[in-house]
């Protein structure tokens, strides 16, 4: 296998080409790749991000619903973790991603709720998304926002009784995010 090139290089080869070249390559990556047409989506329609929100909730969703073959949910974890950081690399929307992180972890509990427990793996999944949660809402200033604070919190009190010590560390984490200031307490 070949050696990706570096942004310098690509720098100096896409140089060497016209505007008009260079549109046609975008068109080209444009109808190639759906992560592509995503990206400026994004970009070029913001009013149009609301709707690439669902589509990656959607994503989301899918894994935890029974599919055709054997009518039990897929559960993926991969395919949960490439929607959220698929939906990062085409988004500057902090609120959205916000949203598509808690998306995930509710998801995870209405199912727990509804099936029964699922294996520790999918347990620390979803603790980690939590967390990453409250961190981005932290840096870009949810935290203070009462309703974003009683989304987080509705997760702590619905999660409380679930296995694996579940709703204990997305209470953990709730305090250590919402009510130490944001600061990282355990160190």
């Amino acid at each position: 296998m070949r050696k990706k090139i570096g942004v310098r290089a690509l720098r100096a080869a896409l140089q060497q080409h016209s505007s008009d070249q260079l549109i046609e390559e975008l068109i080209q990556l444009y109808q190639s790749f759906p992560l592509v047409q995503d990206y400026f989506t994004a970009k070029l329609s913001p009013e149009a991000e609301a709707e690439l929100l669902e589509k990656y909730k959607k994503l989301i969703r899918q894994e935890f619903m029974p599919n055709a073959k054997n009518d039990l949910p897929s559960l993926t974890l991969i395919n949960i973790k490439k929607a959220i950081n698929d939906y990062k690399r085409i988004s500057d929307n902090f609120e959205h991603l916000l949203l598509l992180m808690l998306y995930f972890v509710e998801q995870g509990a209405d199912f727990i709720h509804t099936y029964g427990d699922i294996d520790e793996y999918f347990y620390d999944s979803m603790e980690a998304q939590y967390e990453s949660a409250c961190k981005l809402a932290i840096l870009h200033g949810f935290a203070n926002d009462p309703v974003w604070r009683e989304r987080f919190y509705h997760l702590v009190k619905t999660t409380s009784d679930m296995g694996y010590g579940f709703g204990d560390t997305l209470a953990h984490f709730y305090h250590r995010y919402f009510h130490a200031g944001g600061e990282d307490t355990d160190n």
